[in-house]
């Protein structure tokens, strides 16, 4: 998954955090009277204002606020260009005004404390060559007059006067509108954005990929692209962290430590990795003569960070994060973040100016130190422990066909750095869609590799192994189970408890996607109608469905129920009828297709009717067994006998009748359920002396 967020961040306190390497910098001297400003103005604010106007400008880098009060106006040259051959030499006359005669008093004001009280001129000329890079020194004009600067902070311009005359006003002496256009612009400080990704080391093919999981006791990589955009940074120290956001019983865990440092891009197939000390300074020249450490405007470097996380017993979750101390040109520290006055003190003219600074984490989470996983298949889904450092997710979808002989495997792994004594693995063998092959443990042992072969406590539904990890080791164990039918389903999570400084713990697998393939026939036996008068005849109906995704060869084996007589024998090909007792009927299904044949019997007694059983393989050798319901035929007037005579009895609620005795067996038959036959395992012996009984009841 890829973890890329940009980050704009504003220059952050030295010191604070762990990871932090000392380098060689170069001085730099901060100057007052140095008549260059080493930045490019990005933003500058422009508003209009009238005598008695006054507005505030915030810098909200440093805190403070700037006022400026419009005190008075001074048109100093104005011509009046009046046409003396007309009637009214006024009616188009013409206010001209000199520009270099127009001023506008301002006084500024520096968090309420006045720095300056003077005239300015209107000079659009100045503004626009220099205003991008003045030249001037501290508190003092520009060599054109037209620019002020306070300090390098705040510059303040006029680019425009202008002065209107009421119509009557021939010659042009009482002004009764002036307004100024004054350009404001706060220097900024240095800025820089980061873009951090973190990497697995490992991933497909050998190359690094994006991740935001990652084990306990592995390394994982933080690759950080820095930018300046702001102003000229000197002495730059950048410092690189992984520290958690979450505890863990009330405490926080270990930060990641770091393993190296270089700079370049992971991706890069030319880079020449050098080991960078701690804190990394970027450095350039300026010269050939001079090396000073600074961070130019628009300069972009890269870093890549390898960490080790620690082992943790829990899910944790950590950020990346990544702080820079620097000085600005004026020599000063500058932190993150900065001071900021409230938001009310913004005034609409300047939406459009003020710097917003903002600060995005990259997490990602620590996985935790035990990890338990569950795979159905052949021994080739065993689970090693020599894996890549890639979390293991719920994205892995096994397929198993029928003719496999799966086993289940649990594979519990220690991740971690240290011992854990004792561990307890449970895990429910027995789902909607297998049962365990076999209890008997030399069938185990028989069949799997003796590292797998682990007995669990059997005595509750859910199997137990109990077992110690050193730190790396893995524990693997397997049982064989059964496949009950083909479809889509979730493999069964397995858990594991153990406890640490007396806090217990607990890690489940994931559910895993599982696909079974294979045949599936559900057999149906149906009478109608279910009562008859006595020497009438009743249609037996029997039906093979093929409900898998793979075709099968099928034999149906019905009975001719009790105290009946075959009338209408089946007319379906393929159905053949033995000694007027027994029908069988062969046929391939193919997935999704059913096949049915019907015949005809006259009952003399009321009685339930002998399963329908269908024995089926596939072209694999895959074979099971699949058994009908078996519905009662009531003859009205007569006697039930065998199994019949119990339901009857029980449904009208009566004692026992003397003299009747069962003929089939009591046990339920399972419906529409086929029984697989495995090698070594017993799972179709009970059904078959089910249908034993029944035969016996049929001879008597």
């Amino acid at each position: 998954m890829k973890r890329s967020e940009t980050i704009l961040i504003t220059l952050i306190m030295a010191g604070i955090l762990a990871g932090v390497l000392t380098g060689t910098v170069s001085a730099h001297t901060y100057d007052p009277e140095y008549m260059g400003v080493p930045w490019t103005v990005d933003t500058i604010c422009e508003v209009e204002l009238g005598w008695g106007d006054e507005v505030e400008k915030i810098d909200p880098f440093r805190g403070v606020v700037y006022t400026i009060e419009v005190v008075d106006f001074h048109v100093l040259n104005v011509t009046a260009d009046v046409d003396t051959t007309k009637s009214d030499p006024c009616a188009d006359r013409e206010c001209i005004l000199d520009p270099d005669s127009q001023y506008v008093h301002l006084r500024i004001y520096r968090d309420s404390e006045l720095i300056l009280s003077a005239p300015f001129k209107a000079d659009p000329l100045s503004i626009a060559a220099y205003m991008n890079s003045p030249r001037t020194s501290a508190t003092s004009w520009d060599r054109s007059g037209a620019i002020w600067n306070y300090e390098h902070d705040f510059f303040i311009a006029v680019d425009e006067i202008k002065c209107e005359f009421a119509d009557d006003d021939c010659f042009c002496t009482d002004p009764q509108e002036e307004t100024a256009k004054i350009m404001l612009f706060i220097s900024p400080p240095p800025e820089f954005e980061f873009e951090v990704k973190t990497l697995l080391p490992d991933g497909e093919d050998g190359e690094a990929v994006d991740e935001d999981e990652f084990r306990s006791n592995s390394e994982f990589i933080a690759e950080v692209t820095i930018k300046n955009s702001g102003s000229l940074a000197y002495h730059t120290k950048t410092w690189f962290s992984a520290v958690p956001t979450e505890m863990i019983d009330g405490e926080y865990p270990p930060e990641c430590t770091i393993q190296r440092l270089y700079q370049g891009t992971n991706a890069d197939d030319d880079l020449k990795y050098e080991e960078i000390k701690f804190p990394k300074n970027p450095r350039r020249l300026l010269s050939q003569d001079a090396s000073i450490d600074i961070f130019d405007t628009d300069e972009e470097i890269t870093y890549t960070v390898y960490f080790k996380t620690p082992s943790l017993p829990k899910r944790t979750e950590y950020e990346i994060r990544v702080n820079l101390t620097c000085e600005d040109f004026k020599e000063r520290t500058l932190y993150f973040p900065y001071e900021t006055l409230p938001d009310g003190i913004y005034f609409d003219s300047f939406e459009d100016c003020p710097h917003d600074l903002t600060f995005n984490e990259t997490k990602f989470e620590v996985l935790p130190v035990i990890e338990v996983k569950k795979a159905i298949g052949t021994e080739d889904y065993a689970i090693v422990s020599d894996e890549a450092a890639e979390a293991y997710t719920s994205g892995v979808t096994y397929t198993i066909y029928a003719d496999y002989e799966p086993y289940i495997f649990l594979t519990v792994l220690n991740w971690g750095d240290y011992t854990i004594p004792s561990l307890e693995l449970t895990d429910l063998p027995t789902s909607e869609w297998h049962n365990p092959a076999t209890t008997e443990i030399d069938a185990w042992r028989r069949a799997l590799p003796p590292e797998m072969v682990k007995v669990p406590d059997m005595e509750s539904d859910r199997w137990k192994w109990n077992f110690s990890l050193s730190p790396g080791e893995t524990m693997t164990c397997a049982y064989p189970v059964s496949i009950l039918k083909p479809g889509s389903y979730k493999l069964g999570a397995a858990s594991v408890n153990w406890t640490e400084n007396g806090v217990a713990y607990n890690m489940t697998s994931y559910a895993q996607s599982v696909e079974v393939h294979g045949p599936y026939i559900e057999v149906a036996k149906t009478v109608d109608p279910e009562s008859v008068d006595q020497n009438d005849t009743a249609k037996i109906t029997v039906t093979a469905k093929n409900t898998g995704d793979r075709p099968a060869a099928i034999t149906i084996t019905d009975q001719i129920p009790m105290a009946s007589q075959l009338i209408t024998p089946p007319s379906t090909p393929g159905a053949v009828v033995n000694d007027n007792s027994t029908i069988t009927f062969k046929k391939v299904l193919k997935a999704g297709a059913e096949k049915s044949f019907e015949y005809t019997v006259d009952p003399n007694r009321t009685v339930m009717l002998p399963p329908a059983i269908v024995e089926f393989a596939d072209i694999t050798a895959y074979s099971g067994i699949s058994v009908s319901e078996m519905p009662i035929l009531y003859v009205e007037g007569t006697e039930p006998i065998g199994a019949a005579a119990e339901i009857v009895q029980s449904e009208a609620g009566s004692s026992s009748i003397p003299g009747i005795a069962s003929a089939e067996t009591d046990d339920p038959i399972p419906i529409d359920t086929p029984i697989r036959k495995e090698p070594g395992f017993t799972g179709i012996f009970a059904v078959l002396a089910c249908l034993a009984a029944v035969m016996s009841g049929r001879r008597r």
